[in-house]
């Protein structure tokens, strides 16, 4: 079962979770500096007539800034990552009466999302465990903390992309400590450094259960939800299901239990095209074709294109060289045609026969993919 967040007109917040009054609102300008959490906090200030200011890295995407303007926020950017924000956040804060709202760390936020826990109890009383995707570190442990009060025996385990594992990291040296970060699919996650109020909180509510999951199943996880589900998900939030997903590799003990996914964000437009490429690459159902032969003799493209068809494939797209690019001879065109199969063996299948029919001008390339399948139900429900 997936717990879905992503449907909002803004993420997941709620008034209640700053901790101030209406009134005390209306004389504070906030500064917020979190892909998720910037339009939400700029959505309420335009609701409750609050002046708004976030703070961005240059690593953000257009249309999350682009959001922050539509609800008049003033939006900086700054810095390479969410460290160098937070510093030019602080150092707006210097000489200036405004209040800050860390969206990884500040205690009311952390509260707000413990309202999460309470509904999937409540929705899913027999829930054996509870995937959370891990950035900064407060939305798990507000999860946590509401499940473990109410029902102990909950598993709680939180989700965290191999490209910034903070959390971990913070689990293994008993503190929030710095760490790199390299750019992938889960962008939302990425936070050097977690939150000290989450991960104290966090901690020992966890079980120091935190499972590092890699962009190739992260891509596959939004292919799934877009192409079976429906339901379209940023990276950061398809990494609880692409935990599930990579079956038995992580995991293995929550096989044919009840297990809830927080789908926590929307914001994949950008990327949206990156991932689903990369997934069909994954899933072994692309291959590169590369064809060399006369200009004269484009009757071979149409030959080509034409057995391609009757091999039931895709044909996304294909790519002419230029003659100066090209090391072959100066009368011979170099053509790359990309192009999707149903599955791994429609793709050997395809390769195979190209390898026999045309192996004198094609050179037939498969995408890397897992050789391991996922979880069996899965499978079973493609069927």
């Amino acid at each position: 079962m997936s717990k879905i967040l992503n449907i909002s007109p803004s993420p997941i917040i709620q008034t209640e979770s700053l901790g101030m009054s209406p009134g005390a609102l209306a004389k504070r300008v906030f500064i917020k500096r979190l892909y998720q959490w910037c339009p939400a906090l700029a959505y309420w200030g335009q609701n409750l007539e609050i002046p708004v200011t976030v703070v961005l890295p240059v690593t953000s995407s257009l249309r999350s800034q682009q959001f922050c303007i539509d609800y008049d926020a003033e939006v900086v950017v700054h810095g390479n990552d969410l460290t160098e924000a937070k510093r030019k956040a602080c150092a707006i804060l210097v000489n200036s009466k405004l209040s800050y709202i860390n969206g990884f760390d500040h205690p009311h936020v952390i509260s707000a999302a413990g309202t999460i826990g309470d509904e999937i109890l409540e929705q899913l009383p027999d829930v054996h465990a509870v995937l959370v995707p891990v950035g900064g570190g407060s939305l798990i442990a507000g999860i946590a903390t509401a499940i473990k009060q109410i029902r102990p025996g909950v598993l709680v385990y939180g989700i965290q992309s191999n490209k910034c594992p903070s959390f971990k990291r913070a689990l293994e040296k008993g503190t929030p400590c710095q760490t790199e970060v390299e750019l992938g699919m889960a962008t939302s996650l990425q936070v050097p450094t977690v939150g000290y109020n989450a991960f104290q909180t966090a901690r020992n509510l966890i079980n120091d259960v935190v499972v590092l999951i890699d962009d190739d199943w992260i891509s596959k996880a939004v292919f799934h939800l877009i192409d079976r589900e429906k339901i379209v998900v940023e990276g950061a939030a398809a990494i609880t299901l692409a935990a599930i997903m990579c079956l038995p590799k992580a995991l293995r003990e929550l096989r044919e239990k009840k297990v809830v996914c927080i789908l926590s964000g929307g914001n994949l437009e950008p990327m949206l095209f990156k991932c689903i490429e990369r997934a069909k690459a994954f899933d072994g159902r692309l291959l590169t074709i590369n064809a060399t032969f006369p200009k004269e003799d484009l009757q071979t493209l149409t030959k080509i294109c034409n057995f391609l068809t009757h091999l039931e494939c895709n044909i996304l797209r294909h790519d002419f060289d230029q003659p100066w690019l090209s090391d072959s001879y100066p009368n011979d065109l170099n053509v790359t045609i990309i192009c999707e199969t149903r599955d791994k063996d429609h793709t050997k299948t395809v390769k195979r026969l190209f390898n026999k029919f045309f192996s004198d001008i094609c050179e037939v390339q498969e995408e890397s993919f897992c050789n391991s399948d996922m979880c069996k139900c899965f499978s079973c429900k493609n069927k």
